[in-house]
């Protein structure tokens, strides 16, 4: 126990330090036609999906409360779409819909960007024989295949989720993980301010089925 000295945990330097850490983290699962990193003059892009403007869903367990929260309950801390706006300016537009409804009669953007998650959850509460995108997250996806050129899907979720059978219809696929308070790091990745350099450890399960995959000592 003790006082926690706050101007040196949550300084600027330890976000840095965290942000630096979530971009390094992040790993692109697929990449057609090399589509990222997406130029920070994009036009317009539309950013959608139940972890895009969720500190909360970003975190996982174990942050604020056991269990985790569903929201922006976290101090200091950065959304995905934050960081998606400080990272492009005013460069290209950035339109928000957390459920994906944008104006079908607009023409196309040039870029969808959807941010999944799951809810968060710990220890035996998050137990699921099946993991997969929650369906009004897939229904997000659907929507911004409707009203965008090109699809971005970001994954938050704290093991791999079963997406073979969506994956051929996205264009870029990004598993972010939990990537807690500094939603920046993700932006940073996207947008080329850090190259993609983590790897998976283990192969993406296609289906429930090939579970658990064995590491052969790797």
């Amino acid at each position: 126990s003790g006082n926690i000295d706050t101007e040196i945990v949550g300084s600027e330097e330890h976000r840095q330090v965290a942000r630096e850490t979530v971009a390094s983290s992040a790993v692109l699962l697929k990449n057609s036609e090399s589509l990222l990193p997406l130029p920070k003059k994009s036009g317009r892009i539309l950013v959608a999906g139940s972890g895009a403007d969720n500190v909360g869903r970003q975190s996982g367990a174990w942050t604020i409360e056991w269990q985790g929260v569903d929201g922006n309950w976290m101090p200091g801390g950065t959304s995905i779409l934050q960081g998606i706006r400080e990272v492009v300016g005013d460069n290209s537009m950035i339109d928000y819909e957390q459920d994906g409804m944008f104006d079908s009669d607009s023409t196309k953007a040039d870029v969808g960007i959807a941010i999944v998650s799951e809810k968060p959850y710990a220890e035996g509460w998050g137990d699921n024989a099946n993991p997969t995108i929650e369906a009004d997250d897939l229904e997000v996806i659907e929507r911004l295949k409707k009203s965008s050129k090109k699809i971005v899907v970001i994954i938050l979720s704290g093991r791999p989720l079963i997406i073979a059978d969506q994956l051929p219809s996205w264009d870029v696929v990004v598993a972010g993980w939990l990537p807690g308070s500094e939603g920046a790091g993700i932006a940073d990745v996207l947008f080329g301010n850090h190259p993609f350099t983590a790897k998976l450890p283990l192969p993406w399960p296609a289906t429930i089925q090939q579970l658990p995959i064995e590491s052969n000592g790797i």
